[in-house]
């Protein structure tokens, strides 16, 4: 009989159990834990209580790998404070991440009803000043169908440091279009939409910058007052933080191989109570035979949508959480199995980063961004009638409508529920603009051609896209200990685009058609980590990598990189460029078709005919 649980889990209701039944029987340390292992133990020990936890790790990357977990988890209830960089406020305009998570955490830490977890280190602590504790009085709460004023969210904006625009894009912006106020409040990661009708607020929406588009419809914001530098203490956060009664402070330390330790108490001894494994075939026999009430749950977002892994016996029940994480972990000791995305027939775990702004950027060179946007004679293109020129707004039928002018001198009236309809005209300079006429129906036949055009490249890329889905012949390894300690080896943060991009080159990795993708990025966005580390999966799947650049400069940049990351794990990276010698490159071939080279890196020379595998 195979049993699968329909219902399932509330984080919350997992986090009580989780609690009760595995960490009540070990109350004081636990370690070494799995980042997944020890965000949840972390969540388990705080979410039910009031009051801030504090959790100071060895140093940032650490403390910003535990934020991730909990904050895809929960993350209304996690905060990261980094360690201070350059002063705030040093570029006019930028708003960086690390100074919206300084401020975010430093708001929570202000106000007195406190909760949550905040991640950081005591180089952080020591670094910042405390914040003065505040009052709700110095909040603004404005509720969709009540009356709030709109001077006096105006005079908020200004009195806490927001910079009037006339389009917002950047946080700590806004704009005002009459009865409309726009702004981007630097603790949302989308800016925010107030439509008034005289004192009343009409709606409240979270729009995407780039595209106008509605991500959500709020029933109430919040406008919460800044911590500028003048309002800070002179007392020092770790001070402040110390000696709060009301603020708990655990500790994080790291253990041999990358995984985590908790000291709950500064008694703590040595010995490690609780301990985490990844989750293989092997581990996770053993934990079922050692232990039949052993407990298995699947961390999935939506009710049943999951696969188990082959290997995991039908007969065994299984129980759903709602919830997302990336790797799953087995407890051997209590009887406790997770399974993660990653662990997951068809899966795919999707990265939660906290300030990228939802809805993409997909559209904005097209899409008319804002009616004020638009200017007197510019033309427009409409999807039934075709190019027209912009006439204003006028009323009609109780609509107020945009008003196209076309060559015949007809007019078309589009209301506000049709301007997905409208586009501006790309491609084309203003001189040479050809106004369609609405009597003839040369418009139509211009569209019935292109339509033809478009049917019969949709078909040659069809047929390309058919022969790119062959199979490649063979699946990469799953990420193994060489992969996990050159991303231990990145001296940096990850971004979030990063993080994003890393996550779709892996998924396709494990795909068996050959990868097809294309990563876009400005000037030190961190592309070459992403090479990095697809290169050292496909070094550890017995596969030789070719990585070639435009230039020999280029080349020779990418060789000190990867040899530096590589060489401590022993793979053997080689350069073939004009920076070799002719003897060289001869013998580095040679050791390329006998199989000794890992990584070859250069320019076009990679694809000459004397270069055999």
């Amino acid at each position: 009989v195979v049993s699968r649980e329909n219902t399932g889990w509330e984080l919350d209701s997992f986090f009580r159990w989780y609690e009760k039944c595995v960490l009540n029987k070990y109350p004081k340390k636990t370690g070494p834990l799995s980042a997944e292992a020890a965000a949840i133990t972390l969540l388990s020990v705080s979410i039910n209580r009031d009051g801030l936890v504090v959790i100071i790790s060895p140093n940032e990357k650490t403390a910003s790998a535990l934020y991730s977990v909990c904050y895809g988890l929960c993350p209304d209830f996690s905060f990261f404070l980094p360690e201070q960089g350059s002063p705030r406020g040093g570029v006019p305009g930028f708003v960086s991440e690390s100074q919206r998570y300084i401020e975010e955490s430093l708001s929570a830490l202000s106000t007195k009803s406190r909760f949550g977890l905040i991640f950081t280190t005591n180089k952080a602590l020591c670094g910042l000043s405390a914040p003065p504790v505040r009052t709700n009085d110095e909040e603004i709460n404005v509720y969709i169908k009540k009356k709030k004023k709109m001077v006096d969210v105006l005079s908020f904006l200004d009195r806490w440091g927001y910079h009037q625009t006339d389009r917002v894009v950047n946080p700590l912006y806004y704009a005002v279009r009459g009865g409309i106020i726009d702004v981007f409040l630097f603790h949302s990661r989308n800016p925010v939409r107030i439509e008034y009708f005289g004192d009343m607020v009409e709606s409240i929406r979270l729009f995407n910058p780039y595209s106008q588009r509605t991500i959500k419809k709020l029933k109430q914001i919040a406008f919460l007052p800044r911590l500028l530098e003048k309002q800070t203490t002179s007392e020092s956060l770790f001070s402040f933080v110390s000696s709060d009664s009301s603020i708990n402070i655990y500790s994080v330390e790291r253990c041999g191989g990358g995984d985590y330790q908790i000291l709950f108490n500064k008694e703590d001894g040595d010995v490690s109570c609780l301990k985490s494994e990844n989750i293989s075939k092997g581990v996770v026999n053993n934990a079922l035979s050692e232990n039949t009430k052993t407990t298995c749950v699947v961390f999935s977002d939506k009710p049943g949508d999951f696969t188990l892994p082959s290997y995991f016996p039908e007969k065994h029940t299984v129980q759903q959480v709602f919830g997302s994480i990336e790797n799953g972990f087995c407890l051997s000791v209590p009887g406790l199995i997770v399974f993660g995305s990653k662990d997951l027939s068809g899966s795919h775990f999707n990265i939660n980063s906290r300030w990228m702004v939802d809805g993409g950027h997909s559209g904005v060179a097209s899409e008319i961004i804002d009616i004020s946007d638009l200017g007197w004679g510019e033309p427009l293109v409409h999807e039934d009638f075709g190019i027209g020129i912009y006439r204003g707004l006028e009323k009609t039928g109780g609509n107020e409508c945009v008003k196209l002018k076309y060559a015949d001198g007809g007019a078309v009236y589009v209301p506000v529920y049709s301007f997905n309809k409208l586009h501006r005209l790309v491609g084309v300079s203003p001189g040479s603009v050809k106004l369609s006429s609405l009597r003839l129906k040369s418009w139509s036949r211009k569209k019935g051609v292109i339509k033809k055009h478009a049917k019969r490249i949709a078909k040659e890329l069809l047929k390309n896209h058919a022969l790119r889905l062959g199979s490649r012949g063979f699946l990469y390894e799953k990420e193994g200990d060489f992969y996990r300690a050159v991303c231990e080896s990145f001296p940096f943060q990850e971004t979030g685009g990063q993080l994003s991009a890393m996550q779709d080159v892996m998924s396709d990795m494990g795909k068996r058609p050959p990868m097809d993708r294309l990563i876009c990025g400005d000037v030190g966005f961190g592309k070459t980590e992403i090479a990095i580390r697809a290169s050292i999966r496909a070094v550890e799947s017995g596969r030789l990598v070719f990585v070639m650049a435009p230039t020999t400069v280029l080349a020779n940049q990418h060789y000190i990189s990867f040899t530096k990351r590589f060489f401590p794990l022993g793979v053997h990276v080689e350069l073939l460029s004009r920076f070799r010698t002719k003897t060289e490159q001869k013998k580095i071939i040679a050791s390329v078709s006998r199989g000794n080279v890992d990584v070859l890196i250069g320019t076009h020379r990679l694809i000459s005919d004397d270069v055999h595998t």
